[in-house]
């Protein structure tokens, strides 16, 4: 399946509250805005546990439940979404996108506890006008998606990829053996 930059792409656990909270609000506050501009775009919802209620009939909305392949699952689209406004933690799924060389929309809260710098890395929004707004560019500007594709693996590489581990336990312990 080929890649679509109308094709905006969510993943998570569907029973942790603040994904629940995050997906029903790009549902409802920032997805008719962009179905407004972009009549053909679809929001593709994946994750584990999704309950009943949540799969509200909207359209340009797939919900898709559990995946088998996060890989194939990534082809399919260019642009993550990640709408996070509390919860702590490392969020994988951040990190797990841009090593698909994906680009990544989420939020203040969304980055917190990553070492990417907004708005070159990925790009944060918080509000509903603001994210739609940012979905909208970059689904349609290529140079700019590709821009935040190259910059968000760049950093990936450089932070999160198995080589920047081994390299930081490296000095580790040559720091530690001096």
């Amino acid at each position: 399946m080929n890649s679509n930059p109308k094709r905006f792409l969510f993943l998570g656990s569907l029973d942790w509250e603040p994904n629940v909270k995050g997906v029903k609000w790009l549902i409802e506050s920032v997805w008719p805005k962009v179905k407004k501009q972009l009549p053909d775009a679809q929001l593709h919802i994946a994750g584990r546990n999704m309950s009943d209620d949540m799969k509200k009939p909207t359209d340009g909305v797939v919900y898709r439940g559990q995946i088998e392949s996060v890989n194939s699952y990534y082809e399919e689209g260019e642009i993550v979404v990640v709408p996070l406004f509390s919860g702590s933690g490392i969020r994988i799924k951040i990190v797990e996108a841009l090593s698909n060389q994906k680009v990544v929309i989420t939020t203040d809260i969304g980055l917190s506890g990553l070492d990417f710098t907004p708005n070159q890395d990925l790009v944060v929004a918080n509000t509903a006008n603001d994210f739609a707004q940012t979905m909208l560019d970059l689904a349609l500007h290529d140079v700019s998606r590709n821009q935040f594709k190259e910059l968000g693996y760049h950093a990936y590489n450089r932070m999160y990829s198995k080589e920047a581990y081994l390299d930081k336990l490296n000095h580790f312990f040559k720091t530690i053996s001096e």
